[in-house]
């Protein structure tokens, strides 16, 4: 047994054990109706919140996916102390950084008041209300710097943010913090046993989030300058120099070539398929994990495990609701799920 606590461990195979099998979840994708789901679902921890629901939609089906999904996170971070705790909570920060960036988007013009529905998470340090009585994005943005991990938000990506209002520059600072406060937890000691693991798996995500960046302005006519100032540090398969020297081809051929070991993604991506290409990536990331399931059993990577199955759980559930409420064709609907 590695140093891990093994209640953290029990308690990431228990929620485990209590996530909806992939068959489940492809016979959901084909309910007719909304209220098909909420029945299919009535059997499992999802019941608690769907039954408070007072009208149907796929909005507050998903608030009650979200709620479950944070339930089972919080419930992790209670199972835990010291470095564990933080990076579970340093996981769980990318749902407090959805919620800024709706207020932010509100603020700035780019989302409707009406779409802002927010979720505390239960480990921010900010204040929500406050953003949301902020004066205007300047005094929002000062709000956010004087609290962790806002701090951390470089003064030219600020400064350029305000300038342009543009959403992906702060999208993408939030990330480059995420991770960065990622890599440096495990860093540390307590982390050696499973930390090239880890690398590797967070440096995949960051290579993807990457890769949608750099193709920008060959895809959108991005600015070259402004993409590599968003180029997040720390992948796995690809450097920092390697994606800034992407920001200035045209060609598809050149592109994909510098993007080796995501080949298949940035063809997708290349084809504006990004839908596609983001199923790809997550499939491909839930497959090396799973590959890793059985040599690394009762070490923290069975932690890591468990908040990536509970999160590509919510993602699904969240792409069947609302596909059921716009009638997207159910084969097209199961095809799109990262359980799949």
């Amino acid at each position: 047994m590695s140093r891990i606590d093994e209640y953290l461990v029990i308690k990431a195979h228990g929620i485990i054990s209590r996530l909806i099998p992939v068959q489940s979840l492809i016979q959901i994708a084909y309910s007719k109706e909304l209220r098909d789901i909420a029945s299919l679902l009535m059997m499992t921890e999802y019941r608690s919140y769907i039954d408070k629901i007072e009208k149907l939609t796929a909005s507050a089906l998903n608030a009650s996916f979200k709620r479950v999904m944070i339930n089972r996170f919080q419930s992790l971070i209670h199972a835990c102390s010291g470095i564990d705790r933080e990076f579970i909570i340093e996981y769980l920060r990318i749902l407090e950084f959805e919620n800024v960036l709706k207020i932010v988007g509100e603020k700035i013009g780019s989302r409707s008041s009406e779409e802002i529905n927010i979720i505390p998470v239960g480990v921010e340090s900010i204040n929500y209300d406050e953003l949301l009585e902020s004066r205007d994005i300047e005094q929002l943005i000062r709000i956010l710097r004087m609290h962790d991990p806002y701090s951390e938000m470089r003064d030219e990506i600020v400064r350029r943010f305000i300038e342009d209002r543009n959403l992906l520059l702060l999208e993408y600072e939030f990330y480059r913090v995420r991770y960065n406060r990622l890599l440096r937890l495990i860093s540390n000691f307590a982390f050696m046993e499973v930390r090239d693991l880890l690398r590797k798996f967070i440096g995949m995500e960051i290579d993807i989030l990457n890769i949608y960046a750099v193709t920008g302005p060959m895809l959108y006519d991005f600015s070259p300058e402004l993409i590599r100032l968003i180029i997040i540090p720390g992948g796995y398969l690809l450097s920092e120099d390697k994606l800034a020297k992407v920001v200035y081809l045209r060609r598809k051929s050149e592109i994909i070539n510098m993007l080796k070991g995501y080949e298949d993604i940035v063809r997708l991506i290349i084809d504006k398929r990004e839908t596609e290409a983001y199923l790809l990536a997550q499939r491909k990331l839930r497959k090396e994990i799973m590959s890793e399931r059985i040599l690394n059993y009762a070490t923290f990577f069975d932690v890591f495990m468990c908040l990536k199955l509970v999160e590509f759980e919510y993602r699904d559930l969240t792409q069947i609701v609302y596909g059921v409420e716009y009638d997207i064709p159910r084969d097209i609907l199961q095809k799109n799920l990262i359980n799949y």
